[in-house]
């Protein structure tokens, strides 16, 4: 999930700034508090800070997922307000799936595997165009993609609504190295296996993803 800091446009910052009643009223009732009581300062200056700078600015959604507001990256998953994010699994004529091996560095779920690319729906973003953008990002990789599913934000999914794509090519691939230590190329059954005997191995949202998947395969 590609996190390098992409400076927000002033259009959208003006637009966050704007709509930051929406986070007010969501941490009121996140905390069983009367709607326009206000977040505490303590909070809230952080919050408005993280926001106008350069941090990734994505929708804030309910669990419907509708969009109720904006917050920064940093914010989203401080406080586990929900957002989206897209998944694309890149399969080889052969029908192996491409596994990318997270850095070290990255701030959620490093050293684990997760789908072949994958990131956040930035504010104001389509899926479709985050998919694209993402698989371009992280695997230098342009190919049709077929959307799949969607799963609601929770837990099992890192709090993202996460909508899954897939497209098969034998096009070369280039991972970007700050976001992926190294590529595999797997069978769904050593997939099927290795998630089975060490589950803990992979991204939350890669194991829900792949149950999905596995159950309608049958």
């Amino acid at each position: 999930m590609c996190s390098r800091s992409r400076v927000a446009r002033p259009d959208v910052r003006k637009g966050v700034a704007d709509r930051y009643g929406a986070l007010d009223s969501l941490y009121c009732i996140r905390h069983a508090l009367p709607v326009g009581q206000g977040v505490p300062p303590e909070v809230c200056d952080p919050m408005r800070t993280s926001i106008m700078s350069d941090d990734e600015i994505f929708d804030v959604c309910d669990a419907n997922d509708n969009v109720i507001g904006q917050a920064a990256r940093s914010e989203v998953h401080a406080q586990g307000l929900l957002h989206r994010a897209v998944h694309m699994w890149v399969f080889r004529s052969d029908g192996r799936l491409l596994l990318h091996y997270r850095s070290a560095t990255k701030d959620e779920y490093p050293h684990c595997y997760t789908s072949s690319a994958s990131g956040h729906v930035d504010a104001g973003e389509s899926y479709d165009a985050a998919a694209v953008r993402e698989m371009r990002e992280e695997l230098d990789l342009e190919a049709p993609l077929t959307r799949l599913v969607r799963l609601p934000a929770g837990p099992e999914t890192a709090n993202e609504h996460t909508v899954l794509y897939q497209c098969e090519t034998d096009k070369p691939v280039t991972p970007d190295p700050g976001e992926i230590e190294r590529i595999e190329w797997r069978t769904l059954d050593e997939i099927a296996a290795i998630v089975d005997a060490t589950p803990e191995m992979f991204t939350p949202p890669f194991r829900s993803l792949f149950a999905w998947y596995r159950e309608q395969r049958g």
